[in-house]
Parts: structure tokens; sequence; C-alpha cells
């Protein structure tokens, strides 16, 4: 006879029937109750994996379908790492699965950069651990902080449960920031202030008064993380990639602008507040790029643009504004990095034909990440149509940053020659240009679209084809294509012989082709032309063929 108890553990909750047991009774019910024990067995092996499936197809069917393409996809690419992303799909729980279909369907399509050209798809690197880490710890922040149980399920698995934020190397962030017992003590200290938010009892409106409250306390906690702990642990200071990921930048003690978001995105990630790095490729008006945090209030509603990692009061409004409608910092072209859009728009718009390339200076934010247009949230934007330009092309529009013109969006024409980019900053100049075999290929006149769709053209003075030329130098130059680039510098200095950068380009690429004697006649005009940084020319590697020569010993003496 099998004892009560366990017959009751071997079946789980399966309720135990007492039986009155008669000797023409007995038979039969011996084996109901056989029949219930070996249930109970089944069931138990089951909740403890051992009936869980192994191979792909049972495992895909464990995810709805609206993930399984992309799963699919990730596991083509995983090579020897599928196991570890069927792994993850096989021990989550079975409420939290289309959640892990999510992330892994993401895998084949993020990447690690340790170089503008060099990628590692995360399929076939990312383990089983880590997925199951950002799950667990996602969906426990979920269940204990009120914030992220605002969040409606699509933003909760795009802005919390995401594992990476850009191109950093990846790491478990996740459970860094949980077991850290500052982050941990405050954010329990703001959940204890959020929950009960103190509304004066004669006020109308009670529950209107305690979200405003509520949004108040949480613009506080997002501040505390963005200029006390993150300004503090990680200052700004310029660098070159790679991207950091967040413990990186906390180890460096420092960090560019997209290592101090990639902080500040994780430690709110960790801790249920959905988040996202926002990305103006190239500034219209300014030199360099920028990156920073948008935020999402819960309470209020309403996404928050904070400058990661920097300084301000929380009681300033502008501290929660940065980049929107700025008056000096027109937006021509900004994106948000959103998890989910890997084959998206932008994504479809860049797929190059034939022997187009890529520009030398586009960035990898726009090919290599899920991005999503937002420009419309920080400049009044008009739809920029052109006519008269290259038919079935890549088109890139580009502003001018730095002293070269810069792509920021791409678009194909139509077959009769037109191409539209839509939601573009207006007022400002721009540039329509392709690009094949790594060239410049076609430049268009000035453009100046306004919010009236008018457009505004202007003819290019010889300044302006000087510096695309130039452009055109530069990028042969680091494409190695150096005889090439030396035939285009020839045509600049016919037109302007005494342009210095120039002139110290030219100094370069004939150091570069062991010319020693050319290299450095070209250096001392360039010099005498007014080029004078020093600095620039002790440790630009370009110059190395002729570093040991006397006449350039002798002219690094002389200043």
């Amino acid at each position: 006879m099998i004892h009560k108890e366990t017959l009751q553990q071997a079946t789980g909750n399966i309720q135990v029937i007492r039986f009155r047991i008669t000797k023409k009774e007995h038979m039969k019910k011996s084996v109901v109750l056989s029949i219930c024990f070996l249930l109970g067995l089944l069931i138990n092996c089951h909740n403890a994996g051992i009936t869980a499936p192994t191979d792909e197809a049972s495992i895909l069917k464990l995810i709805p379908s609206e993930y399984q393409v992309k799963v699919r996809k990730s596991l083509n690419k995983a090579g020897e790492n599928k196991k570890a992303l069927l792994d993850a799909l096989s021990k989550t729980p079975e409420g939290q699965r289309p959640a892990m279909g999510f992330l892994i369907g993401m895998t084949g399509y993020r990447y690690f950069m340790p170089t503008i050209t060099e990628k590692t798809c995360d399929a076939g690197v990312i383990s089983s651990t880590l997925l199951l880490n950002n799950v667990k710890l996602g969906y426990e922040a979920r269940k204990k902080f009120p914030w992220a149980q605002e969040l409606d399920k699509d933003m909760f698995r795009r802005y919390v449960l995401t594992y990476r934020m850009t191109t950093e190397k990846l790491t478990d962030w996740r459970i860094y920031f949980w077991n850290n017992e500052e982050l941990q003590g405050l954010f329990n200290e703001y959940l204890k202030l959020i929950k009960n938010s103190y509304v004066s009892p004669v006020t109308s409106g009670i529950k209107y008064e305690k979200q405003k409250e509520r949004s108040r306390q949480f613009r506080k906690l997002v501040h505390c993380i963005n200029t006390e702990w993150v300004g503090k642990n990680v200052p700004y200071a310029p660098r070159g990639s790679p991207d950091m990921n967040p413990i990186e930048a906390i180890n460096a003690k420092t960090g560019r602008c997209t290592d101090q978001t990639n902080a500040v995105i994780a430690i709110l990630r960790t801790f249920g507040i959905a988040a996202t790095g926002v990305r103006s490729v190239w500034w219209p008006n300014l030199n360099d790029n920028h990156t920073w945090t948008t935020v999402y209030d819960p309470y209020a509603k309403e996404w928050l643009d904070i400058d990661s990692g920097q300084g301000g009061s929380v009681t300033d409004p502008d501290y929660f504004k940065k980049f929107i409608k700025h008056k000096k910092k027109k937006s021509a072209k900004i994106y948000w990095v959103t998890p989910g859009e890997e084959n998206g728009k932008i994504h479809q718009d860049l797929i190059l034909k034939g022997d187009e390339t890529y520009p030398l200076f586009i960035e990898k934010y726009l090919i290599f990440k899920p991005m999503t247009d937002m420009t419309e949230r920080y400049n009044d934007v008009t739809n920029l149509k052109v006519s008269d330009i290259p038919p079935d092309t890549l088109i890139w529009l580009a502003v001018y940053n730095s002293g070269i013109w810069r792509p920021i969006a791409g678009a194909r024409s139509t077959a009769n020659g037109q191409v539209t980019f839509s939601k573009v900053g207006c007022n400002i100049r721009y540039r329509l240009m392709m690009y094949r075999n790594n060239l410049p290929a076609y430049c268009s006149e000035i453009l100046i679209p306004h919010s009236d769709n008018s457009v505004e053209t202007h003819q290019s003075d010889p300044g302006n084809d000087i510096l695309l030329l130039n452009q055109q130098a530069i990028q042969l130059l680091q494409s190695g294509k150096l005889a090439k680039a030396k035939k285009t510098l020839k045509r600049i200095i016919g037109i302007q012989p005494d342009n210095a950068s120039v002139l110290y380009n030219m100094a370069c690429v004939c150091s570069l082709m062991n010319d020693k004697e050319e290299a450095l006649d070209y250096l001392e005009k360039s010099i005498a032309s007014g080029w004078n940084d020093f600095a620039h020319i002790k440790k630009d590697t370009d110059l190395d063929n002729i570093r040991n020569e006397n006449r350039f010993i002798t002219l690094i003496k002389r200043k």
C-alpha cells in the first residue's frame, strides 16, 4: 500500500481520494493509485527539467510565432553557439518565453565592434547564462518596482530586458548592478518615497496629484543616477572606439558620451526603468556628434531627454529636455536605438547594390544598430524631395561638420531620378552625395529646406569643392590607395598651392609611399603656409618614414 504522504509528494497538487477498499475492489483501486503515482512522478520529472525538450524543433514550439522567424535566423548565425541559445529557451519559465524569444531574435542582428570595420555577431558568442539572467532579473525588477509595473509588455521588452546598448563588448552588467549594495539602497529608498508619496487630504484631484508627486520623485531618482552616480563614477573624457560596456567604463573611471550613456541605461534597466540611447550622428552647425539618454517617466507618460553623466539641477526643466528644439544645436537627423527594429526601415534603406559603397564617414550607428528616426521630436522637420539625380542609387544626405561633408541619412532614388528624405531638420545646409568604390561619385548643390516645403538652392563655392576633393583624398589615404590620393591632392594644389592642410596631407601620403625627399618638401611648404600643429606632427604615424631624417629633425627643433 502506498503511504498517503508519499503519494501527495509524488502527485504535487493532485488531491488524494480516500477509497473504501473492499476485497472486490482492491485490485481496481490499486491500479488507480499506481497510475496516480506514476503521473505524479512524471509531473515532478517535468518540473525538474528532466523531460524538457532538447531538439531544436520542439524547443522552437515553446515560443510565440511572432518571434519564430528572427529566432531561426539567429540560430542559423550562431554556429557552435546554437546550443547556448536553445538552452536559454528551454530553461526559461513558460510565462517568460516570449521575452526570451524577443532577446534571442535580436542576437542575429546585434554586434560587438572592436573597430569600425570588424564586428562579432552576438548569436555566435552570447551565453545562455547572460540571457537567462537578463530575463530572470528583469522580471524580478518588474515585480518589485512600481515604475516597471506601469510599462506595457512591448516597452518592457524593448527598453528594460534588452541585454546591450550600442556595439560594446558583451558582459553580464545586469547581475553586476543588481548586486551593487549602494545602488540597491538608492533604488529601495526611492521605492519607499514613490510608494508613499504624500498628498494633502485637502487637495482636489487626489489621483492626479499623487501621480504628479510620484513623477517628481521618479525624476529625482533619474537625476541621482545620471548626475550624481554616473557623473561621479564615469566622468567625461573624449577618446576613440570601441564603445565601452558599463563595467569597463566604471573600471576605467572615465568615458566619452556613448560610454556614459551605456552606463546610465544599464543601471536604469537593471532596476526596471525604461531607457535607451539617442544619437545625433553629426551636428549640422557644430563639430562632432553626440549621444545621450532618453528615459520613460511612467507617471507623466512621457520620455525625458538627459545629457548622460552631466551636471545640472533637478529643478531645471531643461535638465529633462536636452537638445529638444535647441537654438544652438540644431538637429538635422536624430535617431533612437530601438531594440526589435533590427530589420526596420533604416536598415532596409541602406542596403547596397552593385559597386555602391558606404562612405568612410558613415557611422556604424546607422548601419549596425536598430535605429528609429526621431528627428521631429528635436527640430522642426520637412520632407526634402530632389529630382534630376542618378536613378536607382543609394543617395546620402550630408551636413557640413568638422571641415567635410558627412552623411547622416540614406535613401534610394527612383528609376526616374527622384529621391525623398523624410523628416529632415529645417533651415539647415545639406548636400546629396553618392559613393562608388569608396569614393564620392556625385554631389549636389547646397540645399536648404524650409518648413513650408520650399527649398533654397545655393551654388557651391570653389572652396567647398576643394574641401570635397580633400575629403576624397582622405578617404583614399585611409583606404590605402596612396597613388590615387596623391593624384587627387595634386589637383587641389594646382588650384590652391598655398593650402596648408592639403600640403600637409600630401606630405603624409608621400611619407607613406616612402618618397622621403618629396614628403619633406611638402611638409616644409605646409609649415611655411601656416601649418603649426607641431604636437600633431610629432605623433602622426603617417610621418614615421621621415621622422629620423635630418631635415625633419631640424624642422622640429626650429619650432
